[in-house]
């Protein structure tokens, strides 16, 4: 059986990465909903969500510590957190210096995705390279509206963001659980 590479293995060392990956699209949904809320609700919820999402990314590239993809994955969850601690640490900074947090995240996180699924072409690769290239598109959209972007529109593209990452993680999750139960079938 072909091997899957440090996405899969990541994936694997998650039992509940079913779960991280629909909390994830739950949250996003959370934080489309809540993006026409008073700007101070939203930056916290935000700042949470961030924070929680930081930490399932850290907790997730825990299994991949010797492989060259955690540099980048843990990457991305510490500045996942960092940005979610700004907001609940200062709810009232300008939203021209979150979005370029989030712009940043966005563009780094889906040039990971993007690269490790072309590279490892593991199982549904093609749906973490689209997870990746939207991600990168919400990055540069956002780079390009600064510093002028609604707290709305931040919100909108935050909760984006999270039903994206959601969706490849349970896409892939749902994949490889399909794929093993096969092959122990056969």
């Amino acid at each position: 059986m072909a091997e899957y590479g440090a996405y899969r293995r990541s994936m694997q060392y998650q039992s509940s990465s079913e779960i991280i990956g629909v909390g994830q699209i739950a949250l996003g949904l959370i934080v489309i909903i809540l993006a026409g809320v008073a700007t101070w609700i939203m930056l916290l919820v935000l700042g949470a969500v961030l924070l929680i999402r930081g930490i399932m990314d850290g907790y997730s590239a825990l299994g991949i510590k010797k492989e060259k993809s955690f540099v980048p994955k843990i990457s991305i969850a510490v500045l996942s957190a960092v940005t979610g601690i700004l907001l609940l640490t200062w709810p009232q900074a300008g939203v021209a210096i979150v979005s370029l947090f989030l712009g940043a995240l966005f563009i780094i996180e889906g040039i990971y995705k993007v690269s490790v699924s072309v590279v490892e072409k593991g199982i549904k690769w093609k749906h973490v390279a689209l997870g990746g290239v939207l991600s990168i598109g919400l990055g540069i959209f956002i780079f390009t509206q600064w510093p002028v972007v609604n707290f709305w529109l931040l919100g909108t593209l935050v909760g984006l963001e999270l039903v994206i990452n959601g969706w490849s993680i349970t896409i892939v999750s749902m994949a490889v659980r399909k794929n093993e139960s096969h092959g122990a079938h056969a």
